[in-house]
């Protein structure tokens, strides 16, 4: 039996010689071991069914880095008490940080998911789920069907149909979605994330694939772009349903948010990576099996129930609608160097107040 001090000097040694990659395939034979890692701020309302729908596909262990959190999320995450989900207080990383935080987090997962003895790794927002569209498979399935693959890259679907407040991501058995470029990707925990983004990892030595087994090709030279998913939809391909609208009054919450990056680089008061909500055009659709959307809302049913859960989702919402208030507020006040931006984010918003306070902002301003 080795002592922790040979341990160390064990995962030195192999450090020093890299065969991760020959031990990883060893690893896998023992089975598929996908662990999921998230940053979260402010997200309470969507914690609890984005946990619970992923184990239900399968992550063995989900860990959230939560940061300087002004609504309830600690509160929220202390009623999951599941054996398989850990969180972390991320409030110095972000503090120290000079660039990206969430990157130097998922960089350091890596390697801590290495040496617990995962096969593989995945990094998702909380507004993104991981989703086979039949609705089945586990996506330890999905990583053992792709084992050469270092990489394996998922196409974001926006969600469309997203008119009720507080909806969940499968409220019905129809999504509407956009097809879109984006990917998130699965990784091979021996994978060394030199350089790397929160949708991929950039390494012209790795192996990369699309879910369906066919080669990846980015279209930009983050990698965090290929063509979007053929359509129809079909039942045996796993993508990643992005919640990137919601309700109108979500979608208006979330831009007084600003973008998960490092302070210096940050050029809006608003979140200011969205082009507006949902447009007018058609949208997509695609049906799940009955059996399986039931098996699925049953499961889903039973994790949500729990009292303590249900009273700290209702708390979130009501931080969702005070945010929702002070992004009005801070549209009808916003400097003038915030107008390009707030007019690509006002796209195709309704909403009587924000609209309102859109008017004034021109107003104080003299712009038509």
């Amino acid at each position: 039996m080795k002592t922790p001090l040979t341990k160390r000097l064990f995962q030195r040694a192999i450090e020093k010689i890299n065969i991760r990659p020959q031990l990883h395939s060893v690893r896998m034979l023992k089975g598929m071991k996908v662990k999921l890692v998230a940053v979260a701020k402010n997200e309470s309302p969507y914690l609890a069914e984005w946990v619970y729908h992923h184990l239900y596909f399968g992550f063995a262990q989900i860990e959230i880095h939560f940061n300087h959190c002004s609504d309830n999320t600690v509160q929220l995450l202390r009623t999951l008490g599941h054996p398989s989900v850990s969180v972390i207080n991320a409030d110095a990383a972000f503090d120290r940080a000079v660039d990206s935080p969430q990157v130097n987090i998922y960089r350091k997962a890596f390697d801590t998911a290495w040496h617990e003895g995962y096969t593989h790794i995945m990094f998702l927002d909380i507004d993104e789920f991981w989703l086979p569209t039949n609705l089945q498979d586990s996506i330890s399935k999905w990583v053992g069907s792709h084992k050469k693959s270092d990489v394996l890259c998922f196409n974001w679907l926006n969600k469309t149909n997203e008119g009720s407040p507080y909806s969940s991501l499968l409220s019905e058995p129809s999504l509407g979605f956009e097809a879109a470029e984006q990917i998130k990707s699965v990784y091979k925990t021996a994978v060394k994330p030199v350089t790397m983004n929160p949708h991929n990892v950039i390494d012209s030595a790795l192996r990369y694939s699309r879910d369906n087994g066919e080669e990846f090709k980015p279209i930009n030279t983050h990698y965090s772009r290929t063509t979007a998913i053929e359509l129809p939809l079909l039942p045996d391909r796993a993508v990643v349903i992005h919640r990137k609208y919601r309700s109108e009054r979500e979608y208006l919450a979330l831009l007084g948010r600003g973008r998960p990056i490092g302070s210096a680089n940050r050029k809006s008061i608003f979140k200011d990576n969205r082009d507006g909500y949902i447009n007018e055009k058609p949208k997509f659709h695609y049906r799940f099996n009955e059996v399986a959307f039931s098996n699925y809302q049953n499961y889903m049913h039973s994790c949500m129930s729990n009292a303590g859960t249900q009273k700290e989702i209702s708390l979130g919402r009501e931080f969702v609608e005070q945010r929702y208030k002070d992004v009005i507020a801070l549209i009808a006040n916003a400097p003038v160097s915030e107008k390009q931006t707030l007019n690509r984010l006002l796209k195709n918003v309704k909403d009587p107040l924000a609209l309102q306070a859109w008017r004034q902002f021109k107003t104080r301003y003299t712009i038509n």
